[in-house]
């Protein structure tokens, strides 16, 4: 998919930005779409970015109108492009038709062949502030964070257990991320115990590569 779908002019931006969101929610359920996965574009994001827009076209605005404005589009386009990636980019319960409605590129329905992912994602584990825990994942084989060729992103188990983890069971807690910096957010109830977790690979089909070792670390 090309990172030029997204308009450049300021006017059509905001109104393909109107149009997207509202062909998600009117779309949701037959995309599998979870309505806090478009938190961060909701109508209050569109709406901050129209009233700063239209401030920057009254005769009196000025630099700070300007840079306000600015701020919020680039806040508003990261995170459309975000969501585009995560929930939209290879979801196949998107047609091309939907994809044309959205003002989106559609897919080639004659893809390049992905291989099944065969390397694991390993984490490098930070302390940011109590209670947080980032994982900054990278490749085993190229050691960068760039995720290898065809891989989508990568699913997490993990579990807080006092007791030793020898088995991918005892991990009950999953998700799944398209970013190379995971962020875990804790309890203060939490705080000093194990945090048990491992690492796998999916690619754009959706095929799933092995699972890295169980990794641990402790809740600051």
């Amino acid at each position: 998919m090309s990172n030029d779908y997204i308009p450049q002019s300021d006017r059509i931006f905001l109104s393909w930005e109107k149009n997207l969101f509202a062909c998600i929610t009117a779309n949701a359920h037959r995309w599998n779409l979870d309505p806090s996965s478009w938190s961060h574009i909701d109508p209050p994001m569109i709406s901050a970015y129209e009233d700063a827009l239209a401030k920057v076209r009254h005769p009196n605005s000025g630099a700070v109108d300007k840079l306000r404005k600015n701020g919020i589009r680039d806040i508003l386009k990261k995170e459309t492009r975000q969501f585009v990636n995560e929930y939209l980019r290879y979801n196949s319960r998107i047609s091309n038709e939907d994809r044309i409605n959205m003002g989106m590129p559609v897919r080639d329905l004659k893809p390049t062949p992905v291989h099944k992912p065969d390397t694991v994602p390993e984490a490098m584990v930070k302390l940011t502030l109590p209670g947080v825990i980032e994982l900054h994942v990278v490749d085993s084989k190229s050691g960068r964070r760039a995720k290898p060729k065809g891989v989508h992103g990568y699913e997490i188990k993990w579990a807080v257990l006092e007791e030793p983890v020898t088995r991918l069971a005892q991990l009950t807690e999953s998700s799944f991320s398209t970013r190379s910096t995971f962020r875990m957010t804790f309890s203060s109830e939490q705080r000093g115990k194990k945090l048990s977790f491992a690492l796998r690979y999916e690619n754009t089909r959706g095929e799933k590569g092995p699972w890295s070792k169980i990794m641990t670390a402790y809740i600051p």
